[in-house]
């Protein structure tokens, strides 16, 4: 399977790197499991050999489920500073008191407190950001698809870093920028392209 970050230090790695330049992490246990396209192969396969004759009875195999809470587990990174990641997992009844401990903005965890039932389907997507340089400015901009209004964003200076979160019905965006001591002029989202002007690098 091809991976793009370290999954220990969340280093963007080269093409076929197979120890991180970084933390120095073996990645190979990573690159050898099969890819999501091979998975969902091997799962059509599966899900075809229950299809033809003598496949079981679904509705009486389901009949005494509990459908009513998310079923699975998490996974969970907690990167600070220099420290070496923690990793945890737990089960999906959990995850609410990950969600609460993340550094993740007011109005994102107001949404996922308000309808518990769904906080386990959010995505954390970390986006790339592409500047478009002017000759008065600069212009960042972030793709966003889900996200339908500015006010579903908050964009953030700490120090000199830019923090920048969106939020979609199930997709929860976010990065951050060294923009230095440079100052946002403006910011606007349109089509899902969220557009943030600061001074000129």
């Amino acid at each position: 399977m091809e991976i793009k970050y370290c999954p220990f230090c969340g280093r963007e790695l080269a093409e076929k790197e197979t120890i991180c330049s970084a933390c120095g992490s073996d990645l190979t246990i990573f690159l050898l499991m099969p890819s999501p396209d091979e998975i969902s192969e091997e799962i059509k396969n599966v899900m075809e050999s229950f299809m033809g004759d003598g496949a079981p009875d679904f509705e009486e195999l389901t009949k005494n489920l509990d459908t009513s809470k998310a079923k699975g587990f998490f996974i969970s990174v907690n990167m600070t500073g220099d420290r070496k990641p923690i990793i945890k997992t737990g089960e999906i009844k959990d995850l609410e008191d990950v969600l609460r401990d993340l550094p993740i903005p007011d109005f994102v965890r107001s949404s996922i407190e308000a309808d518990k039932d769904k906080s386990s389907e959010m995505e954390f997507i970390e986006v790339k950001e592409d500047i478009k340089r002017n000759e008065a400015n600069d212009e960042i901009l972030i793709e966003m698809p889900e996200v339908e209004n500015i006010e579903n964003v908050e964009i953030v200076k700490r120090g000199n870093l830019l923090e920048i979160t969106g939020k979609g019905k199930t997709k929860i965006y976010f990065t951050e920028l060294d923009i230095r001591d440079k100052t946002v002029i403006d910011s606007s989202l349109e089509s899902g392209v969220l557009k943030v002007t600061v001074e000129k690098f």
